[in-house]
C-alpha cells in the first residue's frame, strides 16, 4: 500500500476513526483517512496509556466541527515516524489533552489545497504536551497556528510563527504566573484586543479606544497592555457593550503605564500594573505681578508650565490645567502677596476654581512681611475634563490696590492620586 489514497478508512460518528486504548499499540501506515458520511471526533485517538504511530498517512476531509485529525488524551501518546499529508481541514489538526502527548519531529508535513483549521493547528491544553522537534512543513494552511489552555504546553518551537497557520497562536492558560507565549501585539489605533496576549499600545497623532473581548466565554483568562515610552496620546480601554472594567466602562491609560486584566465572565478586573500618576504644575512668571483691587476676587495669570504629565497646562488666558482622565486629585494652589496690609485683621483668599465655581478656598490672616504666603490644599474628585484655575482675594484692609507676586512662588498644582 505504497499510494495512501488508494485505501481509505472512514469513521462512525461520535467516536474516532482509529483509536487505541488501555496501553494498546498501533502503527497506522500508507492509506487515506476521512470521515465520509460519519461524524467522529477524531481521526485518530491514542487514551489510558496507548500509542500510535503514524508512517505516510493523508489526513482527508472532517465533517464535525469541532473533530481533529489527531487526539491524544488520558496519557495517550501519538507519535509521527515517518512523512504524512494534509489535504483537508479540520477543528485543528493535533490535540493534546488531560496529559496526553504528540511527538511530530524529524518528518515533513505535506499540506496541499490551504485547508483551515477553525480552532488552531496545535492544541495543547489540561496538561497536555505536544513537541513538534525538527518537524518541517511544505506548503500552507489558514487559522490560528496554535492554542494553549490551561496548563498544556508545547515545547521545542523554534518560533511562535512555525506552526501552519495565518493567526497568531494564543496562550490562554490562565496561569497568571506564567510567561506569555506569544509575541506582543502592536496597536497603533482604534482596535478589539485578543484575549490571552499582551499588547503594546503606541501613537502620537490623536488618542484612540481599544476595546476589550466579550467576558462571555472568557472566564478565569487574563489580557495585558502595556503603554509605550514613546506613546504621546492617551489610550481609552473599552469593556464590550456595557461590560465594565473595575466598575468603570472605560479606563484611560497613557506613557509607560501597564494593566493585567483577569476576567471573571462577568467583568474585569486589575490584578497588576503600574499606574503613573498625571501631574499638572504652573506658576507665574517670575517678573510679573496680578494687580487688583481689594475685595475683588481675581484670576491669577499662570503663564509658566513646570510639569504637564497626562494632563493639559493652556497658558493662554490667564492659564489652567485641564484634567483628563476620571479619578482623586490634591489641589495645592499657593500666592506670595506683595504690598499686603499690616494688620492682622486682613483676610488673604487662596480659592481654586473648577470649571468657574470654587471647588477649594482657604483665609489666611496678612502678616507684617511684605511677602506674605498664603496657600490652600485639599484632595477632590475630578472628571476628565474639569478645568482648574488659581484665584486670589484681598479681603478688607486699607489699600484699595495689592498685587501677588510671580518672583516667590506663585503657583497651582494638580496631582492624581493613583487608585487604579
Amino acid at each position: 500500500m505504497a499510494t495512501p489514497a488508494n485505501t481509505i478508512v472512514e469513521g462512525i460518528t461520535g467516536n474516532s476513526c482509529l483509536k487505541a486504548s488501555q496501553g494498546a499499540k498501533l502503527i497506522v501506515k500508507s492509506f487515506k483517512i476521512q470521515t465520509g458520511d460519519a461524524n467522529p471526533s477524531a481521526h485518530l485517538s491514542a487514551q489510558l496509556g496507548a500509542f500510535i504511530g503514524i508512517q505516510n498517512i493523508v489526513f482527508g476531509t472532517m465533517t464535525n466541527a469541532s473533530g481533529c485529525h489527531c487526539h491524544a488524551e488520558s496519557n495517550g501518546v501519538i507519535t509521527t515516524q515517518a512523512n504524512y499529508s494534509i489535504v483537508a481541514g479540520a477543528a485543528c489538526h493535533a490535540k493534546a489533552t488531560t496529559g496526553g502527548s504528540i511527538w511530530d519531529g524529524l518528518i515533513t508535513t505535506t499540506i496541499t489545497g490551504t485547508p483551515n483549521f477553525t480552532d488552531a493547528y496545535f492544541i495543547a491544553e489540561a496538561g497536555g504536551v505536544i513537541v513538534p522537534y525538527g518537524a518541517t512543513f511544505s506548503g500552507s494552511a489558514t487559522g490560528r497556528r496554535f492554542r494553549i489552555n490551561r496548563g498544556g504546553s508545547i515545547l521545542a518551537m523554534p518560533s511562535f510563527t512555525y506552526p501552519p497557520g495565518d493567526v497568531d497562536g494564543v496562550d490562554i492558560s490562565g496561569d497568571s504566573l506564567s510567561p506569555l507565549s506569544n509575541s506582543e501585539i502592536s496597536i497603533t489605533g482604534t482596535a478589539t484586543a485578543v484575549i490571552g496576549r499582551m499588547h503594546v499600545c503606541t501613537g502620537t497623532s490623536s488618542n484612540y479606544t481599544v476595546t476589550l473581548p466579550p467576558v462571555s466565554g472568557n472566564a478565569g483568562k487574563y489580557i495585558e497592555f502595556r503603554m509605550s515610552s514613546a506613546l504621546t496620546v492617551l489610550i481609552t480601554l473599552d469593556g464590550n457593550s456595557s461590560e465594565t472594567i473595575d466598575g468603570s466602562l472605560t479606563r484611560i491609560m497613557w506613557t509607560n503605564e501597564a494593566a493585567k486584566l483577569f476576567c471573571d465572565g462577568v467583568t474585569w478586573t486589575k490584578v497588576a500594573g503600574k499606574t503613573i500618576p498625571m501631574h499638572g504644575k504652573m506658576n507665574m512668571n517670575p517678573t510679573a505681578n496680578n494687580l487688583f483691587s481689594a475685595a475683588a476676587v481675581t484670576q491669577i495669570a499662570l503663564s509658566n508650565t513646570t510639569i504637564a504629565e497626562g494632563v493639559v497646562c493652556d497658558t493662554s488666558g490667564s492659564g489652567s490645567i485641564t484634567v483628563t482622565r476620571a479619578g482623586k486629585y490634591e489641589l495645592y494652589g499657593q500666592l506670595v502677596w506683595n504690598n499686603t496690609n499690616t494688620s492682622t485683621t486682613n483676610l488673604l483668599q487662596t480659592r481654586v476654581n473648577k470649571n468657574g465655581s470654587a471647588v477649594l478656598i482657604v483665609y489666611n490672616a496678612a502678616g507684617v512681611s511684605s511677602y506674605m504666603t498664603s496657600t490652600a490644599t485639599e484632595k477632590v474628585t475630578l472628571a476628565a475634563g474639569d478645568v482648574m484655575t488659581l484665584l486670589a482675594q484681598f479681603a478688607v484692609g486699607s489699600y484699595t490696590t495689592t498685587s501677588v507676586n510671580g518672583n516667590a512662588g506663585t503657583l497651582l498644582s494638580v496631582l492624581e492620586i493613583p487608585t487604579w
